[in-house]
């Protein structure tokens, strides 16, 4: 196999975004970083207990440690798991952490992909000021909203995407 300490990453999913990434370390442990797009979909009832369905945009950054913990070098594929801080540009500070798979194409291509749970604490506090006052001009609390599973402080998503390592 070439080279694999550093690689540059195209990422597609709201695990860690949609958009460009970076990858540096051993084949078998490492940190990446990635910056992109990322949506926020959830539902929620309001005090009159009316449902919404909501979507809204927001970019986020990821600095993820990742460890393969099991390899067929013989097929090219790994299975381990990441972890990191997420910063979103919505839902503020948060965590995440996950299953992580690498698939080698060539001495140059490779895959990966992850499947975790991001964890915002503010979230909901940072979604409720955007949403509509349902409180007709009094001082309204996020007590008067109820988010359905998962909502804005805790995420699930899945992330893919295309790693080339340059040389």
């Amino acid at each position: 196999m070439g080279q694999r300490s550093f690689g540059l990453a195209a990422n597609l999913g709201p695990y860690s975004c949609f958009g460009p990434g970076l990858r540096a370390g051993h084949q078998r442990f490492g940190v990446e970083g990635s910056w992109g797009y990322v949506p926020i979909v959830f539902a929620y009832t309001d005090a009159d207990a009316k449902a919404h369905f909501e979507f809204f945009s927001s970019t986020q950054f990821n600095v993820n440690l990742y460890t393969i913990f099991a390899q067929m070098k013989r097929f090219g594929f790994g299975i381990g798991m990441t972890a990191g801080y997420k910063r979103n540009s919505l839902l503020g500070d948060g965590g995440g952490a996950g299953g992580y798979m690498t698939i080698d194409f060539t001495r140059t291509l490779g895959m990966q992909a992850a499947l975790g749970l991001s964890v915002f604490p503010d979230g909901e506090d940072a979604i409720v000021e955007k949403l509509p006052d349902p409180c007709k001009g009094r001082e309204y609390r996020s007590y008067e909203y109820e988010f359905g599973f998962p909502g804005p402080t805790l995420q699930l998503g899945i992330m893919a995407g295309l790693v080339w390592y340059p040389g």
